[in-house]
């Protein structure tokens, strides 16, 4: 999304960065604070003031790998590690062997290092917990990182207080995310609260 256009009080229309416009009687944004504020930007005055503030956020990165074994882990997930740099690990669906997901959450420290360090650290931590040979024994392929260095926003007093509610000032249009105000953390939780109470405004049932 490019830009939205505004007829008064409401969101007339959006427009994309190939030039295509859509309307709309209502509209609910679902993007985080930093996309929604470059498109703010670019929408015009009226835009910019809508939300002044989302520029004033700070975020945290979230590094999730992705490793396929031949064999099953010895483990039962969701699984949390305690004492290690890695937090979560997660067993996903695949119809040719086992994929498992690893979650380093506001990981400030670790998104600075490079691949081979980050890729080092996960073999050795499999390696902690489930033996030297793991790697070998369960036949552990390919690891995949993935680094979101804004992947949520940073959650202090400060950002709680930039945090917004649902309803803007122009009436049909609407907010949605885990980072909108709804007396939860910046979670997953949230972001289904956050829509929950969007599709409640749009529907005029709140």
């Amino acid at each position: 999304m490019r830009r939205l256009l505004f007829d008064g009080q409401q969101l007339s229309h959006c427009e994309t960065a190939s030039g295509e416009t859509f309307s709309g009687a209502a509209f609910i944004s679902a993007v985080p604070p930093q996309a929604l504020s470059g498109v703010l930007q670019q929408s015009g005055e009226q835009a910019a003031s809508l939300l002044p503030r989302l520029e004033q956020f700070q975020y945290a990165p979230i590094i999730t790998i992705y490793f396929r074994t031949r064999k099953a882990l010895p483990a039962s997930t969701p699984l949390a590690f305690i004492n290690s740099p890695l937090q979560w690990m997660f067993e996903l669906p695949d119809p040719g062997g086992h994929l498992y997901s690893l979650v380093i959450s506001a990981a400030v420290k670790e998104a600075t290092l490079p691949r081979e360090r980050l890729h080092a650290l996960v073999c050795d931590e499999l390696r902690r917990f489930w033996g030297s040979r793991c790697l070998e024994d369960y036949g552990v392929g390919d690891i995949k990182i993935i680094k979101e260095k804004r992947a949520t926003i940073l959650q202090t007093p400060a950002a709680q207080r930039l945090r917004p509610p649902t309803r803007t000032a122009a009436t049909n249009f609407f907010l949605a995310g885990d980072w909108i105000d709804t007396d939860l953390p910046a979670t997953i939780e949230s972001a289904v609260e956050s829509a929950r109470r969007a599709a409640a405004c749009l529907t005029g049932s709140t």
